[in-house]
């Protein structure tokens, strides 16, 4: 089971921004960090810096299997059989 902190506003969870960054992600199918970190700030619309929950967003995407990050710095999306 996944404990969320009661205090907490859902858009300022990781999961909610893996969501969004994922479905970022997938849209385009690749993606620059520094692009995909403007895109959700603009998309969340929250006040101040999320950069932290931004990589620690990316960084859950990329151990459970969903993106990838190429030599040239682009995020993709990894297709599941």
């Amino acid at each position: 089971m996944i404990l969320i902190d009661s205090s907490k506003h859902s858009k300022n969870t990781i999961f909610y921004v893996a969501a969004m960054a994922y479905k970022l992600i997938s849209k385009d199918n690749v993606t620059r960090i520094s692009h995909l970190n403007n895109a959700i700030q603009l998309e969340i619309d929250i006040d101040g810096s999320i950069d932290e929950i931004i990589t620690l967003a990316l960084d859950f995407l990329y151990l459970i299997d969903k993106i990838c990050l190429n030599e040239d710095g682009s995020l993709h999306v990894i297709e599941n059989p």
